[in-house]
């Protein structure tokens, strides 16, 4: 079905948070906005779900109503080795279950009459004569303006050839109910780098349930499924029924620092433009503020090439700054990580990065305004720094 009566000033490819991000300036600017998504909502989403406060600055809506916990403190550790803990004023972290998240940015958008979503809608074709023409097996849609937020496999990047991301992340993940979760007590995010190569385990503890999984660089790890199993059990995780029942794998690509400006009006966000942060493989900052700055993009600016040449200034300038850093830094500290969690010891290390991320900054912020953030957490007082030896950790 096509309707040539309408052009939507967007046509948003993905629902996730950068889709929906982009939707929102969008809509707040009084443009009319189409979005599909090829899942029906609300869809699975491995992911641990952790908000930093740079997350949080530029999230399109107050995530409150969805938070399932909060973390003043977490820990770094090599396995089997020291924790090193970090404890801030406020939270470090906040938790969101994503396949809520997401649902719930969708439902926010659709408050405006200006906006039309549909789900399970896999987009089959894009087409380009001057406006654009994005088919699914239902409808065709035309719209000035395309985003591509459809993830780590993204038909529009593919269309297109805009970004070619350095590798690809997988991570692998099972989200266990409290009333099934028995055998400790501890309560702070843990991230166990070295438990698999090139990667680390994490447990993030929340209001109603635990998200625990693995995360690794390294291409072709096979068994990676009861490498998880294994990692819960030596976590002291006592699960009754089956740990893996919701096991979920997904894989994303990171290094996605080379990007060529477009010659049409499109906009690549989040995990289709392989933004996600290589060294923990944090994608929902960038998602939400790729998505963002896409959105006010078109917003802001009549002619689409003025828009482009906006939107790709500002990515050089901060985003892509983040996933060159990260790819590089990831590639040190993977070579040796119990190395690089010892020199975590060095105040001039930690203490930067602390502060940076507890005030919202980007990666490339904390390394070229180190000096600055290693005062200003040592003025504060608003971080503090422990090590647990491995003999005294209750999952050992």
């Amino acid at each position: 079905m096509t309707d040539t009566r309408k052009i939507f000033d967007a046509v948003v490819i993905g629902a996730g948070p950068g889709g929906s991000s982009a939707v929102r300036e969008l809509l707040c600017s009084g443009r009319s906005v189409v979005q599909f998504d090829a899942e029906s909502f609300p869809r699975v989403k491995p992911c641990a779900g952790g908000l930093t406060a740079r997350s949080l600055h530029c999230a399109p809506y107050d995530p409150a109503p969805t938070l399932v916990g909060r973390a003043p403190a977490f820990e770094f550790s090599t396995w089997k080795g020291p924790a090193v803990r970090f404890e801030q004023t406020g939270s470090v972290l906040q938790f969101v279950y994503r396949p809520h998240f997401d649902n719930w940015l969708v439902e926010q958008n659709l408050n405006h009459t200006a906006f039309g979503f549909h789900s399970a809608e896999p987009v089959e074709s894009i087409e380009w004569d001057g406006l654009f023409r994005v088919r699914t097996k239902q409808r065709e849609v035309v719209g000035r303006n395309l985003v591509g937020a459809d993830g780590a496999y993204s038909r529009v990047n593919r269309i297109f050839d805009l970004a070619r991301p350095k590798g690809k992340a997988t991570a692998v993940e099972v989200v266990l109910p409290n009333h099934r979760v028995g055998g400790t007590t501890e309560r702070v995010p843990c991230f166990d780098f070295g438990y698999l190569p090139r990667g680390y385990g994490w447990v993030f503890p929340k209001a109603d349930h635990w998200s625990v999984g693995l995360y690794t660089l390294a291409e072709g790890l096979r068994g990676v499924r009861g490498r998880l199993l294994q990692y819960i059990l030596e976590k002291g995780l006592k699960v009754s029924g089956d740990p893996l029942d919701s096991f979920e794998a997904h894989r994303y690509p990171v290094g996605g620092y080379r990007m060529r400006r477009p010659s049409c009006p499109v906009y690549l966000v989040g995990d289709a433009a392989g933004l996600a942060e290589a060294i923990v493989g944090e994608g929902i900052y960038y998602a939400l503020e790729s998505g963002r700055l896409a959105g006010r993009a078109i917003a802001s600016h009549s002619e689409p090439s003025d828009g482009l040449r906006w939107y790709y200034r500002k990515l050089r300038r901060g985003l892509l700054i983040d996933s060159y850093l990260s790819w590089r830094i990831a590639g040190v500290f993977y070579r040796d990580p119990s190395k690089w969690i010892r020199r975590l010891a060095s105040p001039f290390l930690w203490r930067p990065f602390v502060e940076g991320y507890r005030r919202g900054a980007s990666l490339g912020r904390c390394v070229g305004f180190a000096p600055f953030l290693l005062l200003l957490s040592l003025f504060s007082g608003s971080s503090i720094r422990t090590v647990s030896p491995p003999e005294t950790r209750l999952d050992r």
